[in-house]
């Protein structure tokens, strides 16, 4: 049990049978999740890779299936201590985990974007500078902005996901400016959905876009080199600043 390439071995076994739904609910039935989240504090990296994984793959499965694994009290902790692993590999894998939850239900969403430090890390490996990990970051923090009611909106506000959206209009990696363009353009839409204004009237969520300068970054974007930024941009812009 002990013996950390056997570990390893039958981990990276669980993450090809969590692949199916079918195989998720064999390793509820012999309470091998609880084990799962253990393990992540196992000293072998190896170990905590396979694990990691297999978790990951459990969250990206069905909300029911998800639901079952938060209630291992330790599951978001110790997946959140992984945000200090100096492996790059542990850290996007972490980060996958996290934001199959934040795009899950309302409860699930809270588990994370509900807790203040959670969201610090979150926030903190954004700004990572090794661009595959601040890219899964990205996903994390537009994933939170797809499916919101307006309590969960107003909190992306409140918490600094919004603020870190607009900062990360700044990236030179495609695939982090595609999440971040896509969960501005989930906020500009929840904002003007459920009227969320300022004293003034104006639009929370526009009025700090213009503010921060985030507008003008979007409006330069248009001269991107690549297609899907081009486009998703003339949508956003198409969508919240014509007519």
């Amino acid at each position: 049990e002990n013996d950390a390439e056997i570990l390893a071995d039958v981990a990276l076994g669980l993450s090809f049978v969590t692949q199916r739904d079918e195989g998720v609910d064999v390793l509820f039935q012999n309470n091998i999740n609880s084990r799962l989240v253990s393990l992540l504090e196992h000293p072998s990296i190896s170990v905590v890779r396979c694990c990691l994984r297999t978790i990951a793959h459990i969250t990206a499965g069905n909300e029911q299936q998800t639901a079952i694994f938060l209630q291992e009290e330790d599951l978001l902790p110790n997946i959140f201590n992984l945000f200090d692993c100096q492996v790059d590999e542990i850290k996007r894998n972490a980060l996958w985990a996290i934001s199959n939850i934040t795009a899950g239900t309302p409860v699930q969403f809270e588990s994370i974007m509900g807790n203040p430090d959670f969201v610090g890390k979150i926030i903190e490996t954004a700004k990572d500078d090794h661009p595959e990990v601040s890219r899964e970051a990205a996903h994390v923090l537009s994933n939170s902005t797809a499916n919101c009611t307006p309590a969960q909106i107003i909190r992306v506000m409140e918490n600094g996901v919004y603020s870190c959206l607009l900062d990360l209009l700044y990236s030179n990696d495609k695939e982090a400016l595609l999440a971040t363009l896509e969960g501005i353009r989930n906020c500009l839409k929840w904002g003007k959905e459920f009227n969320l204004k300022d004293e003034n009237g104006v639009d929370k969520f526009m009025s700090q876009l213009v503010e921060s300068g985030g507008l003008r970054l979007i409006e330069q974007l248009q001269a991107h080199p690549s297609e899907q930024v081009y486009e998703i941009v003339s949508q956003l812009i198409e969508e919240h600043f014509v007519g």
